[in-house]
């Protein structure tokens, strides 16, 4: 929905799904909004499955080194296809997902974010996908850079088990490069729509703002 705040009018609250809306739209040349909200989430939904899929397949190669290649496989895909069934039985995802909203972004974000988890980063396509999922999370909506704190200290103190040598480093890319992500794109919102959150939040009256953001972030970082 779009809600005029003020002389400019803001139409979104989520800058990837924006960003990559604007990259469809761009490559099909038209703005038939159904077929390109289809398109991103079919491509959200490849990106989770191969995400699952590289971050079961290194577990199960770390946990069970003797089996065989293809008894892993078999074993991979199996969890990937649980792990789909049970995100797909709560309305919140078979519903919301097609409702044209950022949501499959935001879960292509979490499934690499948890798919480098699930391989305890103990692989560089492991820690790609954290990284790749959390600079993308903290962008998928303007809250979520606030939300997603915790997580981003998490993913770095983890870069220091079994890493020496190269732990300060990773640990420094995994909390600069989301956050960088985060400020570059509140900064160019804050210039363009002169508010930090989106005049959706001012025109209704929530009370919601950057100061309960903070300290919800606080509060994240302290548990």
């Amino acid at each position: 929905g779009v809600s005029p705040g003020g002389d400019r009018v803001e139409g979104f609250s989520s800058p990837l799904h924006f960003a990559v809306g604007a990259v469809v739209q761009m490559i099909r040349g038209d703005d038939d909004a159904r077929t390109i909200s289809m398109l991103i989430l079919a491509a959200s939904l490849v990106v989770s499955g191969v995400c699952f899929t590289i971050g079961f397949g290194v577990l199960l190669r770390r946990g069970f080194p003797r089996q065989r290649p293809a008894s892993r496989d078999i074993v991979t895909l199996v969890a990937v296809a649980l792990t789909a069934a049970v995100m797909a039985i709560p309305w919140t995802t078979t519903g919301w997902l097609g409702s044209g909203m950022e949501n499959p972004v935001i879960v292509a974000s979490m499934a690499a974010v948890l798919s480098g988890a699930i391989a305890e980063l103990s692989t560089r396509a492991a820690r790609l996908m954290m990284l790749a999922g959390l600079c993308c999370l903290v962008v998928a909506r303007v809250e979520f850079a606030a939300f997603a704190l915790p997580v981003i200290a998490a993913a770095a103190g983890a870069t220091i088990r079994g890493d020496q040598g190269r732990w300060l480093r990773r640990s420094v890319l995994f909390l600069s490069a989301p956050l960088a992500c985060a400020v570059a794109v509140h900064l160019a919102r804050r210039w363009y729509f002169g508010a930090w959150l989106p005049n959706t939040a001012v025109v209704q009256d929530r009370s919601t703002g950057l100061a309960q953001l903070i300290a919800i972030a606080a509060i994240g970082l302290s548990l």
